[in-house]
């Protein structure tokens, strides 16, 4: 049980990193931050969907898959930063970005599924 613990706090830490890193490169390039954020959840949703591709609800996650899905991928992901993003952009009335950041995460990530899946086989 420690061990499980253990992996989803280091695949976590490592996810936060990653996810730092790209809003750092994002930002350093001069981007809006909804472009970090819609690459590390698309990033997310091709991990999670090449790990899980054969076993689609496992009674219990190997090592491998606790590491990458539930820790790396939750660290990853954003879905808290997305929803603060888009309260900005209605806040600040920019309805046609706005637009393009719910359309093109929902969208894309679900392609993300789609590769991730494709790659796994």
């Amino acid at each position: 049980m420690i061990a499980r613990f253990l992996l989803v706090f280091l695949g976590g830490g490592i996810g936060s990193v990653v996810r730092y890193l790209l809003g750092y490169l994002f930002s350093y390039k001069n981007l809006n931050a909804i472009y970090s954020t819609l690459v590390a959840n698309i990033v997310s949703c091709i991990v999670i969907a090449f790990i899980l591709a054969h076993n689609h609800l496992p009674k219990q996650l190997t090592h491998n898959q606790i590491f990458w899905t539930i820790g790396f991928c939750g660290g990853l992901s954003t879905f808290s930063t997305f929803s603060w993003q888009n309260w900005q952009l209605i806040q600040t009335q920019q309805w046609s970005l706005l637009s393009f950041n719910i359309a093109a995460n929902l969208l894309l990530t679900i392609l993300a599924i789609i590769i991730g899946l494709k790659l796994a086989s």
